[in-house]
């Protein structure tokens, strides 16, 4: 099947009021309906990121859409998102989260507001639970209150489940030498040494030859980077960057006429990847945190076919980041839903719900095999992950089952142990 992607129209960064996901005028927080919840949606719907984010935020809405309508909201309390676009800019960020923080969310979703460090940072200053798929190890793993809770596995651990599958897929070539194995990661923030660090230990641990190259988070040109790795002559290449860098790489290894094995994380997947390369696409791996459209053998996924089927008529096909994003923002609707049945709605506050995802354990909000969990002392949210691969045809179907991650070593659990040498 032939995928035809949906592609949202960039938001600007005033907040834009959604209820059951049609936009309205921005609501004053005292103006709005009596006894609604409100849900903040931060996320870069116009910038560097765009094309992943735009996927998790179509799948949030539809998700709060999907519980106002078929659920009646939390305990008859309808659920009102508000969603701001900080575009991976610092001044947007601030401007934005002020805003959302001001109009009385009691949680803010995610997929990509926790690379940007004041973002992570002005969740624990302000005490406003951000549900999100980044942030720093001390957060994923606090010594006292933190308000992040994450939404994968640990970095370090899919970094191990990529090279479980690259050994794995190595040993089916019947070569007696060690894979050669290159790694691109995003240069932004502490992401460059944290990823640095991992990759390095893995490949280390196996004994593989390596070699690490870096990429900016907005990148038209890849070139350099390319020739390092043409050098090197890898077996595999993995790319721990963001979707327009991994299109960048796909379009520079076809001119170079290079060939390893192609690896990377959910950016990888983005329909923008596709809508932008194509069959370039084709045989490269995803390191995901869920199922794709394909697997109808999932309640959960067979439930969004018939919602799509309802909602969107003229959609045939969805990501994988799409759906989850529609499990995240279910797995933060429960929370939100515990802390009403725990304190009553009229004393629910931000407090409450952090307590109430604290309480989460193995929630599995659309069966798909691996459940959240949330403790106040591990944040680090899905203990898994399950890779995917692209078709000629622009379908992303299983080539692995799910990886589970192993518990890390106390020393391991701190900011310091991954931004040291």
């Amino acid at each position: 099947m032939k995928a035809t992607f949906l592609i949202l129209v960039p938001l600007l960064i005033v907040s834009l009021l959604f209820s059951s996901a049609c936009a309205k005028e921005v609501v004053p927080k005292e103006s709005r309906t009596k006894g609604e919840i409100a849900v903040g949606i931060f996320d870069d719907l116009s910038g560097p990121g765009a094309g992943l984010s735009s996927d998790y935020v179509e799948g949030y809405q539809d998700a709060l859409r999907y519980f106002n309508e078929e659920k009646g909201g939390i305990s008859g309390h309808p659920l009102e998102a508000i969603v701001a676009d900080h575009k991976m800019d610092a001044t947007l960020a601030v401007s934005g989260w002020d805003r959302l923080k001001n109009e009385d969310v009691l949680a803010i979703l995610s997929s990509q507001a926790g690379i940007v460090p004041i973002i992570t940072q002005a969740a624990d200053r302000d005490k406003l639970p951000l549900v999100t798929g980044a942030g720093t190890v001390g957060q994923m793993y606090p010594a006292g209150p933190s308000y992040l809770f994450f939404t994968g596995t640990f970095l370090y651990s899919y970094v191990e489940a990529e090279c479980d599958m690259i050994e794995e897929d190595w040993a089916k070539t019947g070569e007696k030498r060690p894979p050669k194995v290159a790694f691109d990661v995003m240069s932004f923030g502490n992401y460059r040494q944290l990823f640095s660090k991992a990759s390095r230990m893995e490949a280390e641990k196996r004994g593989w030859d390596y070699l690490i190259t870096y990429t900016p988070l907005v990148v038209a040109d890849v070139t350099t980077q390319a020739l390092q790795v043409k050098n090197f002559g890898p077996d595999y290449l993995h790319l721990h960057v963001g979707d327009a860098s991994c299109i960048a790489w796909l379009k520079e290894l076809d001119r170079q006429n290079l060939h390893p094995k192609i690896s990377g994380h959910c950016h990888l997947g983005a329909g923008s990847v596709w809508r932008a390369v194509g069959p370039l696409c084709a045989g490269s791996k995803i390191l995901m945190f869920g199922p794709v459209w394909t697997d109808t053998d999932i309640p959960g996924v067979s439930l969004l076919h018939e919602l799509n089927s309802k909602w969107y008529p003229q959609i045939s096909y969805r990501t994988g980041n799409y759906i989850r994003g529609y499990s995240i923002a279910l797995a933060a609707i429960e929370g939100m839903r515990r802390a009403v049945d725990n304190v009553e709605f009229e004393k629910l506050d931000r407090e409450a719900v952090v307590t109430a995802l604290d309480s989460i354990k193995d929630y599995d909000p659309i069966e798909m095999g691996m459940g959240y969990s949330w403790s106040a002392t591990e944040r680090d949210g899905l203990r898994g992950c399950i890779f995917y691969e692209w078709t000629e045809n622009g379908d992303q179907i299983p080539a692995t089952g799910w990886y589970t991650g192993r518990s890390l070593p106390q020393e391991w659990r701190t900011d310091a142990f991954w931004l040291s040498d």
